[in-house]
Protein backbone atom coordinates (compact mmCIF):
# COMPACT_ATOMS: atom_id res chain seq x y z
CA UNK A 1 0.00 0.00 0.00
CA UNK A 2 3.05 2.61 0.38
CA UNK A 3 4.09 3.04 -3.41
CA UNK A 4 0.48 3.19 -4.72
CA UNK A 5 -0.48 6.69 -3.29
CA UNK A 6 3.08 7.80 -4.74
CA UNK A 7 1.80 5.80 -7.78
CA UNK A 8 -1.83 7.87 -7.37
CA UNK A 9 -0.01 10.78 -7.01
CA UNK A 10 2.60 10.63 -10.16
CA UNK A 11 -0.19 9.47 -12.47
CA UNK A 12 -2.75 12.23 -11.54
CA UNK A 13 -0.46 15.01 -11.61
CA UNK A 14 -1.26 17.18 -14.42
CA UNK A 15 -4.67 16.13 -15.22
CA UNK A 16 -8.01 17.30 -14.48
CA UNK A 17 -9.86 15.16 -11.22
CA UNK A 18 -12.07 13.27 -13.43
CA UNK A 19 -9.14 11.90 -16.05
CA UNK A 20 -6.70 11.63 -13.02
CA UNK A 21 -9.36 9.13 -10.88
CA UNK A 22 -9.46 7.32 -14.13
CA UNK A 23 -6.40 6.60 -14.85
CA UNK A 24 -5.79 6.00 -11.30
CA UNK A 25 -8.43 3.23 -10.73
CA UNK A 26 -7.41 1.30 -13.76
CA UNK A 27 -3.92 0.76 -12.33
CA UNK A 28 -4.15 1.00 -8.75
CA UNK A 29 -7.55 0.15 -7.52
CA UNK A 30 -7.07 -3.69 -8.70
CA UNK A 31 -3.85 -3.73 -6.50
CA UNK A 32 -5.69 -2.27 -3.67
CA UNK A 33 -9.22 -4.77 -4.15
CA UNK A 34 -6.17 -7.45 -4.40
CA UNK A 35 -4.73 -6.57 -0.85
CA UNK A 36 -8.43 -7.11 0.54
CA UNK A 37 -9.98 -3.78 0.62
CA UNK A 38 -13.87 -3.36 -0.93
CA UNK A 39 -13.95 -1.89 -3.97
CA UNK A 40 -15.75 1.04 -2.52
CA UNK A 41 -12.41 1.49 -0.36
CA UNK A 42 -10.09 1.04 -3.00
CA UNK A 43 -11.51 3.78 -5.26
CA UNK A 44 -12.17 6.30 -2.83
CA UNK A 45 -8.50 5.62 -1.90
CA UNK A 46 -6.94 6.47 -5.17
CA UNK A 47 -9.75 9.10 -6.12
CA UNK A 48 -8.28 11.46 -3.13
CA UNK A 49 -4.56 10.68 -3.91
CA UNK A 50 -5.67 11.66 -7.57
CA UNK A 51 -7.09 14.44 -6.51
CA UNK A 52 -4.31 15.89 -4.28
CA UNK A 53 -1.97 15.84 -6.94
CA UNK A 54 -3.24 18.82 -8.03
CA UNK A 55 -1.81 20.24 -4.88
CA UNK A 56 1.43 18.07 -5.17
CA UNK A 57 4.22 19.73 -6.14
CA UNK A 58 6.38 19.27 -8.90
CA UNK A 59 3.43 19.76 -11.01
CA UNK A 60 0.18 21.03 -8.94
CA UNK A 61 -1.44 22.52 -11.55
CA UNK A 62 -3.69 24.23 -9.01
CA UNK A 63 -1.34 25.86 -7.40
CA UNK A 64 -0.45 27.14 -10.61
CA UNK A 65 -3.33 28.76 -10.81
CA UNK A 66 -3.52 29.84 -7.65
CA UNK A 67 -0.10 31.02 -7.73
CA UNK A 68 -1.01 33.22 -10.74
CA UNK A 69 -4.20 35.02 -9.12
CA UNK A 70 -2.01 35.94 -5.94
CA UNK A 71 1.02 37.01 -8.25
CA UNK A 72 3.32 34.19 -5.86
CA UNK A 73 5.72 31.43 -7.77
CA UNK A 74 3.71 28.17 -7.95
CA UNK A 75 6.09 26.17 -5.91
CA UNK A 76 6.36 28.20 -2.73
CA UNK A 77 2.32 27.93 -3.30
CA UNK A 78 2.30 24.62 -3.69
CA UNK A 79 4.43 23.80 -0.45
CA UNK A 80 1.98 25.73 1.17
CA UNK A 81 -1.06 24.10 -0.20
CA UNK A 82 0.77 20.82 0.58
CA UNK A 83 1.47 21.89 4.43
CA UNK A 84 -2.37 23.10 4.47
CA UNK A 85 -4.10 20.15 3.13
CA UNK A 86 -1.57 17.49 4.95
CA UNK A 87 -5.13 16.12 6.53
CA UNK A 88 -5.80 15.40 3.17
CA UNK A 89 -2.93 13.06 2.72
CA UNK A 90 -4.30 10.77 5.59
CA UNK A 91 -8.00 10.64 4.94
CA UNK A 92 -7.11 8.06 2.52
CA UNK A 93 -5.85 5.67 4.69
CA UNK A 94 -8.92 6.50 7.32
CA UNK A 95 -11.10 5.00 4.69
CA UNK A 96 -9.23 1.85 4.37
CA UNK A 97 -8.71 0.92 8.64
CA UNK A 98 -12.64 2.13 9.39
CA UNK A 99 -15.07 1.35 6.74
CA UNK A 100 -17.43 2.78 8.81
CA UNK A 101 -16.06 6.21 6.86
CA UNK A 102 -17.88 5.02 3.94
CA UNK A 103 -21.19 4.53 5.83
CA UNK A 104 -20.26 0.59 6.14
CA UNK A 105 -21.54 -0.51 9.86
CA UNK A 106 -24.44 0.00 12.27
CA UNK A 107 -25.46 3.90 12.43
CA UNK A 108 -23.94 4.19 15.93
CA UNK A 109 -20.62 3.23 14.56
CA UNK A 110 -20.80 5.14 11.80
CA UNK A 111 -21.82 8.40 13.92
CA UNK A 112 -18.91 7.76 16.51
CA UNK A 113 -16.13 6.89 13.63
CA UNK A 114 -17.22 9.73 11.94
CA UNK A 115 -17.35 12.13 14.67
CA UNK A 116 -13.65 11.33 16.01
CA UNK A 117 -12.34 11.28 12.70
CA UNK A 118 -13.36 14.94 12.27
CA UNK A 119 -12.08 15.84 16.24
CA UNK A 120 -8.78 14.04 15.40
CA UNK A 121 -8.35 16.28 11.91
CA UNK A 122 -9.20 19.05 13.23
CA UNK A 123 -6.53 18.60 16.41
CA UNK A 124 -4.02 17.26 13.61
CA UNK A 125 -4.25 20.71 11.79
CA UNK A 126 -3.93 22.61 15.05
CA UNK A 127 -1.00 20.58 15.99
CA UNK A 128 0.59 20.77 12.45
CA UNK A 129 -0.21 24.37 11.84
CA UNK A 130 0.77 25.08 15.90
CA UNK A 131 -2.68 27.48 16.13
CA UNK A 132 -5.69 26.73 17.55
CA UNK A 133 -7.71 28.88 14.83
CA UNK A 134 -10.64 28.76 17.37
CA UNK A 135 -9.15 30.37 20.45
CA UNK A 136 -6.98 31.86 17.90
CA UNK A 137 -4.07 31.36 19.77
CA UNK A 138 -0.42 30.38 18.40
CA UNK A 139 0.75 27.22 20.34
CA UNK A 140 4.27 26.05 21.33
CA UNK A 141 6.16 22.80 20.08
CA UNK A 142 5.09 20.40 23.14
CA UNK A 143 1.55 21.18 23.15
CA UNK A 144 1.80 21.01 18.98
CA UNK A 145 3.26 17.40 19.46
CA UNK A 146 0.79 16.56 22.13
CA UNK A 147 -2.13 17.85 19.91
CA UNK A 148 -0.49 15.62 16.85
CA UNK A 149 -0.20 12.68 19.02
CA UNK A 150 -3.72 12.34 20.48
CA UNK A 151 -4.99 13.18 16.86
CA UNK A 152 -3.81 10.27 16.10
CA UNK A 153 -5.54 8.22 18.72
CA UNK A 154 -8.44 9.72 17.29
CA UNK A 155 -8.00 8.88 13.73
CA UNK A 156 -7.29 5.54 14.66
CA UNK A 157 -10.43 2.99 15.00
CA UNK A 158 -11.13 1.82 18.25
CA UNK A 159 -13.30 2.74 21.59
CA UNK A 160 -9.86 3.03 23.96
CA UNK A 161 -8.32 4.46 21.38
CA UNK A 162 -10.81 7.69 20.58
CA UNK A 163 -11.27 7.59 24.31
CA UNK A 164 -7.25 8.44 25.07
CA UNK A 165 -7.02 10.46 22.42
CA UNK A 166 -10.53 12.90 23.20
CA UNK A 167 -9.51 13.26 26.77
CA UNK A 168 -5.76 13.95 25.73
CA UNK A 169 -6.76 16.31 23.49
CA UNK A 170 -9.33 18.14 25.22
CA UNK A 171 -6.70 18.28 28.20
CA UNK A 172 -3.94 20.23 25.99
CA UNK A 173 -6.49 22.45 24.47
CA UNK A 174 -8.35 23.59 27.78
CA UNK A 175 -4.42 24.24 28.80
CA UNK A 176 -4.15 26.39 25.62
CA UNK A 177 -7.59 27.98 26.12
CA UNK A 178 -6.58 28.96 29.98
CA UNK A 179 -3.18 30.36 29.05
CA UNK A 180 -4.47 32.47 25.96
CA UNK A 181 -7.26 34.00 28.87
CA UNK A 182 -4.78 34.66 31.75
CA UNK A 183 -2.42 35.91 28.62
CA UNK A 184 -5.82 38.57 27.18
CA UNK A 185 -6.77 39.29 31.06
CA UNK A 186 -3.04 40.45 31.77
CA UNK A 187 -3.21 42.95 28.74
Amino acid sequence: ISVLPLASLVLGMGLPTSASYIICAAVAAPALIEMGLTPLQSHMFVFYFACISAITPPVAMAAYAGASIAGAKPMAVGFTACKLGICAFIVPYMFCYAPSLLWKGSPLEIISVIVSSLIGVVMLSYGLERYVGYFSAPIGILPAIGLIGFSMLLIIPGTVTDLIGLAGGLFILALIYLRRKKTSAQQ
